[in-house]
């Protein structure tokens, strides 16, 4: 008999060190969590989804979750709890016909006086909290779920109510507790003691005033976000001086207004870095890597502030990660906003998946020499992570394709005689606007250079 068990590497922080393709000597397999979400995973091991067979299916394949097994009675919630750059639409599907579901937005265990919702249908969640639901079936209770959202949205401080904005809304809840005694007892009044003064006074109605009236919007500042995590193979420049055959690079882009005077940002491991002031310094030597910075005018209104780290270890980039992003800019008159970039697939908790290939050129190789014209064609792009191609020659152009079918330029291209630099990229590349309405493009690639000498 096959045995063909899984476990989620990721949820479980645990690694049998073998890896998706070979099992160990007990038929078990360590995948990711993308990969025990998805039905191939487990038909491709022969596990039973299917009643075409004669029999009722063994298992079951909830949208977005694990499988459970056929009998079983369960909830789910889609998207599953986790932290979002934005507010969700949470669906709850209850598997057993005619179950009654009741719901809890508190943590509190739900109760059949609690208010109820229809399988399949929606709960708004812009705030973070436990969302909790529970199933009766003929007045028994059948299967529960819980998961707790956490929203991390920056607000302004005269936020009072949850939905991001200041306005008559928030001065009316203001007005609510006006002259209240404020502590920890009563919360401070809801949060909206802000000072923390013990008293709901002018401070507040300053506060509001000024968030609703003076501060201009976040993105009146920044234009864009870019964040590419990218492999890049054969780079001649680390392989002359470092003996390095790749690098694993961290990419980060500000563009902003002149009146930003510094920026730094926080990464999902928590840790926080700044892109220093200073003209645009590249790659300076470190230990671990190279280190390239700064800033660059591009308009007399427009700064380009660039983060990019070379590292010699992939285990380097732990220190950045795939998850929220959270960049503050200071500006000239010494106030500072903030703003949030996912670094996954937009509208998801998935990450970008890392593309595995190694872009490679057929039809020379890395340190040739060649005739002028010279014919461009690689091997055909098959990672289903990869979304798109690039090719391009230093000094002389750049192809890009949308898609990944093709294997080459149509054209031989014309080079002048001595050494060139070229380059082939695969890509996932992703692109939306943030909660504040910002641009935001997001990717990971692998990048091969080659060098060759045309005569």
């Amino acid at each position: 008999m096959t045995i063909s068990c899984f476990w989620d590497e990721q949820a479980s922080g645990t690694s049998d060190g073998v890896g998706d393709t070979a099992p160990d000597p007990a038929g078990v397999f360590g995948k990711t969590t993308v990969q025990m979400k998805t039905l191939a995973t487990f038909t491709n091991a022969g596990w039973d989804f299917t009643a075409a067979d004669g029999d009722a299916a063994d298992w079951l394949m909830p949208a977005g979750s694990y499988p459970r097994l056929g009998w079983e009675k369960y909830i789910t919630f889609a998207p599953d709890g986790g932290t979002y750059p934005v507010r969700q639409t949470v669906t709850v599907t209850c598997s057993a016909p005619g179950a009654i579901i009741h719901y809890t937005t508190n943590g509190a265990v739900p109760t059949e006086n609690d208010p109820v919702i229809a399988s399949g249908t929606s709960i708004l969640i812009s705030k973070s909290l436990t969302l909790r639901a529970a199933a009766w079936v003929d007045g028994a209770l059948a299967c529960s779920q819980s998961a707790d959202y956490v929203i991390d949205r920056i607000c302004p401080r005269g936020d009072l109510n949850g939905d991001c904005k200041v306005d008559l809304q928030d001065l009316a809840l203001l007005s609510q507790w006006w002259l209240e005694v404020c502590n920890i007892t009563n919360q401070w009044c809801g949060g909206v003691d802000m000072d923390a003064s013990g008293l709901i006074d002018m401070g507040e109605l300053e506060d509001v005033a000024t968030d609703n009236l003076s501060e201009e919007a976040v993105a009146g500042h920044i234009k864009e976000f870019t964040i590419i995590a990218q492999r890049d193979y054969g780079d001649s420049h680390i392989q002359k001086y470092y003996s390095k055959g790749m690098t694993y690079d961290i990419s980060i882009q500000v563009s902003t207004d002149a009146t930003v005077t510094a920026v730094e940002f926080t990464t999902p491991a928590g840790n926080t870095y700044s892109i220093p002031a200073t003209n645009y310094t590249w790659r300076e030597s470190h230990p671990d890597g190279l280190f390239s910075y700064g800033k660059n005018t591009i308009t007399p209104d427009w700064l380009l502030w660039e983060y990019e780290y070379k590292f010699f270890n992939e285990s380097s980039l732990s220190a950045y990660g795939d998850g929220l992003y959270t960049f503050t800019v200071h500006y000239i008159d010494g106030g500072m906003q903030q703003s949030a970039v996912w670094f996954g697939i937009p509208d998801t908790l998935e990450p970008i998946a890392t593309p595995t290939q190694i872009p490679t050129f057929t039809s020379f190789n890395n340190g040739d020499t060649v005739n002028s014209p010279v014919t461009f064609t690689w091997q055909a792009c098959t990672d289903p992570a990869i979304q798109s191609i690039g090719m391009g020659i230093v000094y002389v152009d750049y192809w890009g394709f949308e898609d990944k079918t093709p294997t080459g330029l149509v054209s031989p291209v014309t080079l002048s005689a001595g050494e060139h630099d070229v380059w082939l990229l695969f890509d996932s590349y992703y692109g939306y606007t943030n909660e504040d309405g910002i641009e935001v493009g997001v990717c990971k690639q692998n990048q091969s250079h080659y060098v060759i000498t045309v005569n």
